[in-house]
């Protein structure tokens, strides 16, 4: 039996397609079992797994799916994995909300926008948004390819499942 990820459809990860061929012949899934396996996302250049499924089926798994992660978490039953890609989409969102937002401030604030992210991507304000994309917030290039479609599939599955939960989202 597959570790399913979510009741729910998810879209596919161009990581774990690539990876899909290997994990098929090494569990012997079929390739619809594999599309609800695991949620994965890239992450500072890293992928993570997020599972939602029964423990012992995750355990049969786990060594497989390590050698296509950097870390694999069995989060709770099913559809688990997929609410816990909801929380990292709202988390990046604040994130490049608020990068956005204080460049704003920053320009109009007549800072040296490289010199103020140096410095405070040194402390608690860093993060991989900051560290990856202030340059090209800053230039005003926004064309990350189908990120932004993503973005909006990702956010609507988020604010449907908040109003099903009873979470009050902005």
């Amino acid at each position: 039996k597959p570790v399913a990820m979510s009741s729910r459809p998810n879209s596919n990860s161009t990581a774990i397609m690539a990876a899909l061929p290997a994990m098929r012949g090494d569990l012997l899934l079929g390739p619809a079992e594999l599309e609800w396996i695991v949620n994965a996302y890239l992450l500072t250049a890293a992928i993570f797994i997020v599972v939602g499924g029964d423990a012992a089926d995750f355990d049969k798994a786990k060594s497989v799916i390590d050698v296509y992660a950097r870390a694999a978490n069995l989060i709770g039953p099913s559809g688990s994995g997929q609410l816990t890609k909801m929380v990292n989409q709202i988390c990046i969102g604040g994130l490049i909300q608020g990068l956005a937002e204080a460049q704003h401030f920053a320009k109009r604030a007549g800072l040296d926008i490289p010199k103020v992210i140096d410095t405070i991507s040194k402390g608690a304000a860093q993060s991989w948004q900051m560290e990856n994309r202030w340059k090209t917030m800053v230039s005003g290039k926004f064309d990350f390819g189908f990120a932004v479609d993503l973005a909006r599939k990702d956010f609507a599955l988020v604010f449907d499942e908040a109003r099903r939960n009873g979470a009050e989202l902005p």
